[in-house]
């Protein structure tokens, strides 16, 4: 461009001169500036021109597919708990159900020990039955043992013996536990190892009881009431020292004039052998 104008003003310079191209540089920078300003309002018209009304929105176009999956992002903070509600009333029962199949039958168990029946003929072997004896109040007796001054007490088995218990199989148990022997004296008993109210026996023994004192060497034979040790008790059936099956006798004495009102009395345990 500058190479142009530096052109043009060489081919006007010459034929002008000097003074010839002054004005000649004048009228150029006019002419430029009238071209300039024609350019611009040139532009504007053609800007005013092309903004004109705007026309209607379009119809929206159709969806476009949709994009792809974005990653997981970051697990968010866990918020506060919230409060409590209010407790709820229960629900109804729900209906029974139905019952369950019957399982099998379990093995049947072993067959327990014979018992015994309600009735027996006689007391089985090694059992046991206890009773009471008392004799009084007596009256007035004169006389030793044996000077007719005895008191018969029976005692009766309840259930029978298969056979009687014979005379050196019977022992009397004073009140303070010891056996009154057939020799008058005290010792600890074998065969009776209860007591008056819980009576015990060893099998095929008979055993008497004492629930009062009687004179023995342990009180200097000092009481009235007295029961020979050795024959403590009789038969029913021979009146021989002993027991019958069905029971017995237990004699009863006084020592000297017995006081209206003495008595006796104790239990019995009879044991089948």
């Amino acid at each position: 461009m500058k190479l142009q104008v530096r052109e043009r003003v060489r081919a006007i310079r010459e034929p002008l001169g000097t003074a010839g191209l002054v004005v000649a540089i004048i009228a150029l920078i006019a002419a430029l500036g009238g071209g300039a300003y024609a350019a611009g309002n040139l532009g504007a018209t053609a800007s005013k021109a092309k903004a004109g009304p705007r026309g209607p929105r379009g119809r929206k176009g159709p969806k476009g597919a949709t994009g792809p999956q974005g990653p997981a992002g970051p697990q968010g903070t866990p918020g506060a708990n919230g409060k409590d509600g209010a407790n709820g009333k229960d629900g109804a029962s729900g209906a029974t159900g139905a019952s369950g199949a019957t399982g099998a039958t379990g093995a049947t168990g072993a067959t327990g020990a014979t018992g015994f029946s309600g009735f027996t003929s006689v007391l089985p072997s090694g059992k046991t039955e206890t009773g009471a004896w008392a004799a009084g109040e007596i009256g007035e007796v004169q006389g030793y043992p044996g000077g007719g001054g005895n008191i018969l007490v029976p005692v009766s088995f309840n259930i029978p013996l298969a056979s009687g218990v014979e005379g050196a199989n019977v022992h009397l148990i004073l009140s303070n536990g010891k056996e009154f022997n057939s020799s008058f004296e005290e010792v600890t008993s074998t065969a009776c190892t209860g007591t008056v109210e819980e009576p015990a026996a060893e099998a095929g023994s008979f055993c008497i009881y004492a629930g009062t004192e009687i004179s023995s060497p342990s009180n200097g034979m000092a009481l009235k009431v007295f029961i020979n040790p050795a024959v403590a008790a009789e038969s029913l059936a021979t009146g021989a020292p002993g027991t019958s099956a069905t029971g017995a006798l237990i004699p009863v004495s006084m020592i000297a004039e017995a006081p209206s009102g003495s008595k006796a009395y104790g239990s019995w345990a009879v044991t089948a052998e």
